[in-house]
């Protein structure tokens, strides 16, 4: 795979505030382990914005680190009501990345010896660096369109055949934490909340945000396997799934008649009916000026 060429990067800046920004929701103050030196302690390239849905956070030191509190005055904040108010807050600031990511998430290197790295892409793996910093490297070397870390529970399931490509794409991906790039951002957010019922399941507006990035942006879901996460603590919350294959067909109602005549969509969602596990795909990694919807009905992108 090719890197983008024509995108910018340190060498040729954009006109960008900072490369990237980090958007947490937390009860009060993010983590000792989040603000070390090697994650969130140092501002040079990042910011971060926290919103804090329980209590005011007043010892933070940390000039590049935000922090808003509960604007809705409510004793528990959604994923999808947090994220969606930080989402209005960060939409119109000038980065390059949007992380999102629980405050819970631990990030660790993935194994060297399990992935097929090609010799221009060993600086990837480089094991010198933290893994937020080679969650970065991986950002600004493909500049994909979305893109989220490997899964620890999926490592051995992927590699017991074979190594994992540097990136894939897939269509399940966890919301625990992951990167919009900013011509993305508008297109993807603000999450559904009004018809997939929160106080039910959190669930279910992931699962919906899933069918919509698979709508708007398919095989442009940047799985990057340099890295992987885990999540530490498991806050009691409301769970529950809803079939993809049916919420897929509702997405797709909102899209296009080019969409919906797609063969490729209605072959996934007869695939989804059977199971979502299994789903990957060769990744396309479009230049920056070409990140927008739909871009597999364009006779120019084929998709096999």
């Amino acid at each position: 795979m090719e890197l983008p060429v024509e995108c910018h990067n340190r060498l040729n800046p954009a006109p960008f505030y900072k490369t990237y920004l980090y958007l947490v929701h937390t009860a009060q103050c993010i983590s000792n382990n989040l603000q070390k030196e090697d994650v969130f302690g140092n501002g040079q390239d990042l910011d971060v914005l926290v919103l804090s849905y329980d209590k005011r956070c007043t010892t933070n030191t940390l000039k590049h680190v935000k922090y808003v509190y509960n604007p809705l005055k409510k004793k528990m904040l959604t994923w999808s009501e947090s994220r969606n108010y930080l989402y209005e807050l960060a939409r119109h600031k000038r980065y390059m990345f949007y992380t999102f990511m629980d405050d819970d998430i631990e990030l660790h290197k993935t194994d060297p010896n399990k992935l097929d790295l090609k010799a221009t892409m060993i600086s990837l793996s480089d094991t010198s660096q933290s893994p937020f910093r080679l969650y970065e490297n991986f950002l600004i070397s493909f500049q994909p369109t979305i893109t989220v870390p490997l899964q620890f529970e999926n490592i051995n399931t992927l590699t017991r055949k074979r190594k994992l490509p540097i990136t894939y794409s897939g269509f399940h991906w966890d919301a625990m934490m992951s990167t919009f790039h900013q011509k993305a951002l508008v297109y993807m957010l603000p999450y559904n909340t009004t018809t997939d019922h929160d106080h039910q399941s959190l669930w279910i507006a992931q699962q919906r945000f899933e069918c919509k990035s698979f709508l708007l942006f398919n095989h442009q879901v940047a799985v990057a396997s340099t890295v992987y996460i885990n999540n530490t603590q498991h806050r009691k919350h409301q769970k529950g799934l809803k079939s993809y294959s049916k919420l897929l067909q509702q997405e797709t109602l909102k899209a296009p008649v080019e969409i919906r005549k797609h063969p490729f969509v209605n072959q996934f969602i007869q695939q989804l009916q059977n199971s979502t596990d299994g789903i990957y795909y060769d990744l396309l990694i479009p230049k920056c000026k070409d990140i927008f919807p739909y871009r597999y009905i364009d006779g120019k992108l084929q998709i096999n």
